[in-house]
């Protein structure tokens, strides 16, 4: 995900009475932090889908790019058992989170040490776990959800760096 946000940079400048150097330096720093709070919302929304066991899975997929502002997203599948829910045999297959996953079966690993029921199949005479596609949803959580929030972080986190430039200025020229 790329979002820029339009600042009518020259007007700002003087009515700071600031450098383009300060400027950049306001600008990076509050895209940083932007991006730092884009973050941490996704994963503690779970990017949406709510019923993980670990928010880790979602925390590794997230990583923040610099100096724009914004994340990367991994929107790649997730194993089925990943998610909570009730993982139920049925005749062909398995049905879990209202889906069915034809030539499924319930099984689980033998030196597994959480003992996590899986969803498993029979691929070419090796036993795979079943993946979930998040794409859809994840892509509708960033769209509705995140992308309207980023401006109005952004704004937030300018008049941080604004308030806070007196003091990181000094520091900034000594060195």
């Amino acid at each position: 995900m790329d979002v820029s946000v339009d600042i009518d940079v020259k007007k700002l400048q003087k009515g700071l009475k600031l450098t383009e150097k300060q400027m950049g330096y306001l600008h990076k720093r509050a895209a940083k932090a932007t991006s730092r709070n884009i973050r941490t919302r996704i994963s503690k929304d779970s990017m949406g889908l709510g019923t993980l066991r670990r928010k880790k899975v979602i925390r590794a997929r997230v990583l923040s790019t610099h100096p724009k502002i914004g994340v990367w997203v991994g929107l790649n599948d997730i194993s089925a058992s990943e998610f909570r829910g009730k993982k139920e045999q049925a005749n062909g297959g398995v049905m879990f989170r209202g889906q069915f996953f034809k030539d499924a079966f319930r099984g689980r690993f033998r030196n597994d040490p959480k003992s996590v029921t899986r969803i498993l199949r029979n691929r070419g005479g090796k036993v795979v776990e079943v993946l979930i596609p998040i794409e859809e949803d994840g892509k509708r959580y960033l769209e509705t959800i995140i992308r309207p929030l980023i401006p109005d972080l952004f704004d937030k986190n300018f008049e941080q760096a604004v308030d806070a430039l007196p003091h990181f200025w000094k520091n900034w020229e000594k060195k």
